[in-house]
């Protein structure tokens, strides 16, 4: 089978002319379009660095604490940024 050059070409230009989406639009106007903590998960920042320290795992502290898996290693990026 063989492909028409003509109709990849205009697809392509088709495709790389085609606007931004809303999201990417928002995310250069707005910044970073990351949710934040939740004020449960900024609350528990100290218990999640304890049992971190402990040698408990992401997962683990994340069900113990009632809150995201991402909560726990955004809380411990956080923590080595500092």
């Amino acid at each position: 089978m063989q492909s028409d050059p003509a109709a990849i070409s205009s697809f392509s230009a088709s495709a790389i002319s085609c606007p931004p989406q809303r999201s990417q639009v928002a995310e250069v106007v707005l910044g970073s379009t990351a949710p934040k903590p939740t004020a449960k998960a900024k609350a528990k920042a100290n218990e999640v660095l304890a049992m971190h320290a402990e040698g408990v795992g992401a997962t683990e502290i994340a069900k113990r604490l009632s809150i995201g898996r991402a909560s726990v290693y955004r809380i411990l990026g956080e923590e080595k940024a500092v």
